[in-house]
């Protein structure tokens, strides 16, 4: 698969969508993005340890331009970090919600931005709540945000712990993708892979949280 081609061709493409790109990372989308991610990606949706928010994960090929990679991650996290902290000026109720911070693999470092939702499923009359409530089924739940570069790759994860991804829960150690890896070794083109054992004890865990 290549990623510049397959975002492309999303509806969210749009003249206003570079033109909002550019104005909030300084960066040009066609020459210091699109033209580096000519390369193989990884998209992946996962359960995330035991939390009921999906984790998403994409990883892209940045060996064909690791500086403009470099410059991305850079910008973006410049300017999540200057909105998060207006934010919490703004709205001081999101102060103890909001959170920045880095996650480590050897000489890589990838920024993690953590929003914890416990605040927002409290009634408003507690105390430190928000002036919204949300399910009380999200009490303690956390999204989390990391992005960066981890050697040539791009990262953009919004997995609880993100460090499990690369440190084993790989799809290479999956013993039913091991079992099928030699029989599509000769395929070619876009492939999905699905557990559906996971995909049933996620979807149950719901059904149990509601209930």
């Amino acid at each position: 698969p290549n990623f510049r081609d397959d975002f492309s061709e999303l509806d969210i493409v749009t003249p206003e969508f570079k033109e909002s790109f550019q104005k909030w990372l300084k960066l040009d989308f066609e020459k210091d993005f699109l033209d580096w991610t000519d390369s193989p990606y990884l998209f992946a949706i996962y359960r995330s340890d035991s939390s009921l928010i999906p984790g998403l994960t994409l990883i892209l090929d940045a060996s064909k331009d690791l500086e403009a990679a470099k410059t991305l991650a850079k910008n973006l996290g410049d300017q999540l970090t200057s909105i998060l902290n207006l934010i919490k000026i703004q709205y001081d109720f999101l102060d103890p919600a909001l959170s920045i911070g880095e996650v480590k693999f050897g000489d890589d470092t990838l920024q993690t931005i953590t929003l914890d939702l416990s605040p927002f499923t409290a009634s408003p009359e507690i105390e430190g709540a928000v002036p919204f409530q949300l399910p009380p089924l999200l009490d303690g739940e956390k999204i989390t945000i990391s992005f960066g570069l981890k050697g040539k790759n791009f990262v953009i994860s919004t997995a609880n712990d993100v460090a499990q991804i690369f440190n084993n829960q790989t799809l290479e150690k999956d013993a039913d993708y091991q079992m099928f890896k030699t029989q599509i070794a000769s395929k070619k083109g876009d492939m999905a892979f699905l557990d559906f054992r996971e995909m049933v004890g996620y979807f149950d865990s719901l059904v149990d949280e509601v209930a």
